[in-house]
């Protein structure tokens, strides 16, 4: 039987003339794609269960079924209320664990029989599998006959078993969506969110994120998704035992010890905050705590770059030691993994001292597909253990793992300077690191500008960037962004090649990379080169796509000045809305016969159904639509508005300059667009033309770029 969101989704499928992408469903029940496409398979299962064939999805348009689907679907809904969700047991699990564990009275039977709409008989049997889950990690459930049910064991035990829930709740695809959904600003499942709400209710989350960063500031690091997303939780749910007189104890040789560390007076710093804030005492066992959390939290850059164990930079030169001698190899950028490393064993050294487990989701893919990587990292690690009398658990030993699969990737000497890309990441730098590797060898047309997390996005928006390719579902007004698996597969790689237009490195050795090697050694000997990895990357490209380059020898690419030019600027034009700018910036390629009507109304079109998408920067707009919409001839105006107009466009409106776009197809406007993104990145030049009195004033400017 389908679940609540499953049961709307399918819905609103069925209820549209059209297809839907994934994206309109996304917006519309606020969770994340990823979600969605999960949810889907679900629906297909369930659909194929009932011997009804799956959904129709046609790419680039979306979901939809047909009008036979359609009436059958609706009478297999019939006697579903979407509005009455049945909890699944692990989700009723969940729910019961939560409530044991915020509740400060015994729950009864009955109390769980009313909350869940389940019979007694199913209720105990629940309780009995959560018996056993909490002795696992330390706690007692007893019972007491007409009193009720309630938890007993150290308070740190019961804030594991709520983190633990938490993550389990917000499965490892969305764990993006953690904060938001304490925020009330994503909807999880009915049961599950009214107890989550209930957890963290009175609690101002921004305010406890706003000193999370604050003491990043004050520890001069950053720290990766993944440990944000954690200290955040951990901090809400010590705020809200405090309030219930729940405190945490340290043992005085733990507490002691963290006294020492930089991180005990970040954590004092921060505790005052929160003190004043939710009007609370926050004991010194808590900021001992805290500081503990503080150590052993994975960076994604250290500015301060202090250790206190001299050890961890030896450890850290010890396994890159002997992973070369296990695997034979000499590792090309050593420095590069060494300084990795040493970032990610400072906390994981601690961790490990004060007994803080972390779980890597990625443990199972990484010992399948990288086993021979597995298998010597954790050979090594064992010799690491017995030198420096440190333990490491499985889930460590699988981030190491991926540093060095990081480094053995690296060898590869293509580098591609196409398309400028971030990799984005929200579980550690090793994840990261990893998938750039990939992403280097793989498709060398890919330049990583730089490998960041989800929360840094904002920082890029001056700077060229063509992709995001992400690990996570994230929500970008500015960047277009491929989300893939952190260990690449033969999907993402396939969306990858589709949605750049680029052709993947294959592993032959009658490869044109090879052949193009040989020509390289041999260009070698004879000149010198300026930019080896420049010509290496053109040649290869020139020679997967030789037809394409027969073309461009006789015509070529336009050069932005080819393109903008006197007869299609216009300055300070007036215009009484954003349809009437649309048609005004259009209208001097009409006018040219460079365009049909049909090519303006196409985007006045896709903005109705998209949304203000050609706003791309603060007050400027970059209208266009497909080819096959009306383009005769390859080209571009330019047109500054007298009085500034709103899109709809919240971040960047209201809108002074519009740059039309006519393109023939998906290659010959490259070069042009290239130039205007160098310009549209000089807010001088930008400001100029804004300011502009005249065509050649533009022109000038124009020229500066068109080389």
């Amino acid at each position: 039987m389908l679940d609540k969101r499953n049961c709307v989704i399918l819905l609103k499928i069925i209820e549209k003339d059209s297809p839907i992408v994934v994206k309109t469903l996304s917006q519309e029940l606020n969770i994340s794609e990823r979600t969605i496409r999960y949810n889907l398979n679900k629906i297909d299962d369930w659909l194929k269960s009932n011997g009804l064939a799956p959904l129709n999805r046609i790419p680039g348009k979306g979901i939809f079924a047909n009008q036979k689907q359609k009436k059958m679907i609706r009478d297999l809904l019939k006697n579903i209320d979407t509005y009455f969700y049945v909890n699944s047991t692990e989700e009723r699990k969940k729910i019961i664990a939560l409530k044991l564990l915020e509740s400060s009275k015994p729950i009864t039977i009955n109390d769980l029989e009313n909350e869940l709409l389940v019979s007694k008989n199913t209720v105990l049997k629940e309780l009995k599998v959560l018996r056993e889950w909490f002795k696992e990690r330390g706690v007692e459930l007893v019972s007491k006959p007409r009193i009720g049910y309630f938890l007993e064991g150290m308070e740190n035990m019961k804030r594991r078993a709520v983190k633990e829930l938490m993550t389990e709740i917000f499965e490892k695809d969305m764990a993006v969506d953690i904060i938001r959904a304490i925020n009330g600003r994503v909807k999880v499942d009915s049961g599950i969110s009214k107890e989550i709400k209930s957890l963290f209710k009175d609690l101002d989350i921004n305010y406890i994120e706003a000193c999370v960063r604050y003491t990043e500031k004050l520890l001069e690091k950053e720290f990766t998704y993944e440990s944000y997303v954690n200290l955040v939780t951990h901090i809400a749910i010590a705020i809200k035992r405090l309030r219930d007189n729940k405190e945490i104890k340290m043992s005085p040789c733990n507490l002691s010890k963290i006294k020492e560390f930089t991180e005990f007076e970040a954590a004092k710093s921060m505790a005052e905050k929160l003190e004043e804030k939710f009007n609370i005492k926050i004991p010194e066992d808590e900021i001992g705590y805290i500081a503990m959390h503080l150590v052993g939290t994975k960076v994604q850059k250290d500015l301060n770059n202090q250790y206190e164990k001299e050890s961890i930079s030896e450890i850290a030169c010890d396994l890159i030691n002997n992973f070369e001698k296990e695997f034979k190899i000499v590792l090309s950028d050593k420095s590069g993994l060494m300084k990795n490393l040493i970032l990610h064993l400072r906390p994981a050294v601690y961790r490990m001292e004060f007994g803080i487990k972390i779980h890597n989701p990625l443990l199972n893919d990484i010992k399948n597909r990288f086993k021979r990587v597995f298998d010597t990292t954790k050979k090594i690690v064992k010799d690491i253990e017995r030198k420096y009398d440190i333990s490491f658990n499985e889930d460590e030993i699988g981030y190491i793992a991926m540093h060095f699969g990081s480094a053995l990737h690296l060898q590869s000497k293509f580098k591609g300077r196409k398309f400028n890309v971030l990799v984005v990441c929200g579980s550690g730098v090793g994840t990261a690191k990893l998938l750039e590797a990939q992403l280097k060898i793989k498709f060398p047309q890919i330049n990583i500008v730089d490998t960041i997390s989800s929360l840094d996005t904002d920082k890029y928006l001056n700077k060229n960037i063509d992709f995001l390719i992400s690990t996570i579902d994230i929500e970008s007004k500015f960047f277009k962004t491929i989300v893939v698996s952190p260990l690449l597969n033969t999907k993402d790689c396939r969306i990858i090649q589709n949605t750049l237009n680029i052709t993947q490195i294959e592993d032959s050795s009658n490869s044109v990379e090879k052949v193009v090697s040989q020509i390289m050694n041999s260009i070698s000997n004879h000149c010198k080169i300026e930019n080896y990895e420049q010509l290496l990357n053109e040649i290869i490209y020139i020679l997967k796509n030789k037809t394409q380059f027969i073309n461009e020898l006789e015509g070529g690419k336009p050069m932005l000045n080819e393109l903008i030019t006197e007869e299609t600027i216009a300055l300070n034009v007036e215009a009484k809305d954003w349809k009437d700018v649309v048609y005004k910036g259009a209208e001097m390629l009409l006018i040219k016969d460079y365009i049909d009507k049909s090519y303006i109304d196409g985007i006045i079109k896709n903005i109705l159904e998209i949304g203000a998408y050609i706003v791309i920067a603060p007050g400027i707009a970059l209208p266009h639509a497909r080819p096959e919409c009306g383009v005769k001839k390859l080209s571009m105006s330019l047109m500054t508005l007298k009085n500034p107009v709103e899109f709809g466009n919240e971040d960047n409106d209201p809108v002074k300059l519009v740059i039309t776009l006519a393109a023939i197809d998906n290659e010959m406007h490259l070069k042009a667009l290239s130039q205007l993104m160098g310009l549209l990145n000089n807010s001088e030049d930008v400001q100029a033309i804004f300011n502009a009195k005249n065509k050649k004033e533009i022109l000038c400017i124009i020229e500066k770029y068109s080389k």
